[in-house]
Parts: structure tokens; C-alpha cells; sequence
């Protein structure tokens, strides 16, 4: 299964959360007493590669700011740079599943 998202294109994080969710299942139909062994706990985990956090100072926060005055986005990106939240997370938006 993981060979065939892999050649389909799935992303590290992606095999990841299903290597995840295949060993925490086979854990309970261990415990239940469905199956003698959990051949997932042999797999090792892809190595996720993080990029580089980018961050603004104080003269680019302000350049934008001044750039966004009296735009219909300018409040949400204010809060966004208070507290540190996502633009998703500030605006309430869902993602798609």
C-alpha cells in the first residue's frame, strides 16, 4: 500500500499520517486479539524535510502595513501579525476533505 502511494506521487507528510493510522489500527486488532503482530512497527517513517521558516521585520511589517492602509485586508492581516495565527485560522476558513 505505502509502495503505491509512494509511486502515485504522495507527499513524505502524506505516507507519514497513513503509516500513522495503519500502525495505531493494527494496535487495536492486536489488543482485540485480531492479529498476532504489528508489521508496521518494522517500517521506518519517511524523513520529512522542513523548509526554512520565513519571517518579516520590523521595516517589511511596516512597508506592508503602510502598502494595505484602507484596504478591505488590512484589519485581517493586522491580527494575523498580532497573534501569530494563519491566514486560515484568522479568516475561519475550512479546508476541503
Amino acid at each position: 500500500m505505502m509502495r503505491i502511494l509512494e509511486e502515485q506521487g504522495a507527499s513524505k507528510n502524506t505516507l507519514n499520517a497513513t503509516r500513522r493510522t495503519l500502525r495505531a489500527a493494527l494496535n487495536v486488532a492486536m489488543k482485540m486479539g485480531l492479529c498476532g503482530g504489528n508489521p508496521v512497527t518494522k517500517m521506518f517513517a519517511p524523513k520529512v524535510t522542513r523548509n526554512k521558516k520565513v519571517y518579516f521585520d520590523a521595516e517589511q511589517v511596516q512597508a506592508l502595513l503602510t502598502a494595505l492602509q484602507g484596504s478591505w485586508i488590512e484589519d485581517l492581516v493586522k491580527f494575523t501579525l498580532a497573534t501569530g495565527c494563519r491566514i486560515g485560522e484568522a479568516s475561519g476558513r475550512v479546508a476541503a476533505r
